[in-house]
């Protein structure tokens, strides 16, 4: 009997073990790993609507920086590490997207009444909106210290901004995390986007070889 009841003790055992883990056993191929992370289903992808205004912020695991850098089908674990060990520990990764969504301007002509707004604009996204970006992760503030505009000169509806948060190196992200855009010149006031906890630590592996 005592046996027998171990037995189905180790199950559950095993059984919680697994629950706990959720998706993090998982080791996907780099391309299905990219899709996975970009996928808004798995929380990584956080948007919102204000008037005609899209913001997106995207998450970019250490992982999937690497995979979008390399563009193979096949990762080698040696490479994977080097590359890891070179981005260090100090920073989370981010996109953030600003799109019209009632028109064919990006947010930098949209609007603009004048060539002199216009300017205005090109040099806030240029340059100074890298201050009003910072992540909320608990009582701490991580600010926005890596940062660059993508630029497409106005040929998509929208601007786009690589952006790396500094944080102290071997943070474990153990609550959730706030992205805030504080604007100062599209009217909309501050943007806040909040990425559940969950959607960090169910993170899947990259698979490499």
């Amino acid at each position: 009997m005592r046996s027998m009841i171990c037995f189905f003790c180790g199950l559950g055992l095993m059984a919680w073990m697994g629950m706990g883990c959720g998706g993090s056993e998982q080791a996907l191929p780099p391309v299905e790993y990219v899709r996975w992370v970009k996928d808004p289903a798995h929380g990584l992808v956080q948007t919102k609507t204000i008037n005609a205004l899209e913001f997106t912020a995207q998450y970019k695991p250490l992982d999937f920086v690497v995979a979008q850098e390399e563009r193979t089908p096949t990762l080698a674990q040696s490479v994977l590490e080097a590359k890891k060990e070179a981005l260090g520990d100090h920073h989370l990764y981010y996109n953030f997207r600003i799109k019209n969504t009632e028109g064919q301007l990006s947010p930098v002509g949209s609007g603009a009444s004048s060539d002199l707004e216009y300017q205005r604009r090109l040099g806030y996204f240029t340059f100074d909106i890298q201050q009003d970006l910072y992540l909320l992760h608990g009582q701490d503030t991580f600010p926005c210290t890596l940062f660059q505009f993508v630029r497409s000169y106005d040929v998509a509806p929208y601007v786009e901004f690589a952006l790396g948060f500094q944080k102290p190196a071997q943070t474990t992200i153990h609550k959730d995390i706030t992205f805030v855009f504080e604007d100062r010149i599209l009217g909309v006031g501050p943007t806040k986007l909040r990425f559940d906890q969950t959607a960090f630590t169910n993170t899947p592996a990259i698979k490499t070889s």
